[in-house]
């Protein structure tokens, strides 16, 4: 688990946090309750590469998937526009663990040449909610929990696969109390009475 953890850790320092150059438009957020905002977004393209993972192997897929994006990004000028992220197409099941996320990281702009197993996705625009995590990345859980409970409580629906921004560099806040990650589901339009 530490060599894991060593590898994202190095991942996201090796991109960096300075403020991004084109940061995806967001409007003011609407404050809700238990830490959770709702959003409006706009579409970010990003750099992806997909990973098939068993839990345990995650940490470290996503490690050198992020090296894979940022190296790609900074070979094809394609600017970063964000921390990276991990969006999680599906979390596995009893019978097949396996979990597929896409590691991410924004993007300017779409390179003119892509290496194979990197693609060129959109974060999608609208509504979102969104809860920041302030901790360890392995109690994440509890983030995911909130906007569970949010969604029920408010009769909404997701409208697709949630994501997971690194808002801080483990390299620059070792400390992981300290840490902070941005979890996002976009959110289905409100159905009307």
């Amino acid at each position: 688990m530490r060599r894991a953890l060593t590898s994202l850790v190095l991942a996201l320092a090796a991109c960096g946090h300075a403020p991004p150059p084109a940061a995806p438009v967001i409007a003011a957020p609407v404050p809700a309750d238990d830490g959770i905002e709702v959003l409006e977004l706009t579409a970010q393209p990003a750099l992806a590469r997909e990973i098939r993972a068993q839990p345990a192997a995650l940490a470290d897929e996503l490690g050198g998937a992020i090296f894979g994006l940022i190296a790609t990004a900074k070979l094809s000028g394609a600017d970063p526009a964000g921390p990276p992220f991990a969006r999680y197409e599906s979390r596995g099941t009893a019978a097949d663990p396996t979990m597929v996320v896409l590691a991410g990281l924004p993007i300017v702009r779409a390179p003119d040449t892509l290496p194979e197993g990197a693609t060129v996705i959109e974060l999608p625009a609208g509504p979102a909610a969104a809860i920041v995590h302030v901790g360890r990345h392995e109690d994440l859980g509890q983030a995911h929990a909130a906007l569970d409970a949010w969604l029920v409580a408010h009769h909404r629906q997701a409208a697709g696969p949630r994501w997971e921004v690194f808002l801080t560099n483990p390299m620059t806040t070792p400390d992981p109390a300290q840490q902070r990650t941005k979890v996002f589901a976009p959110l289905a339009p409100e159905a009307r009475p």
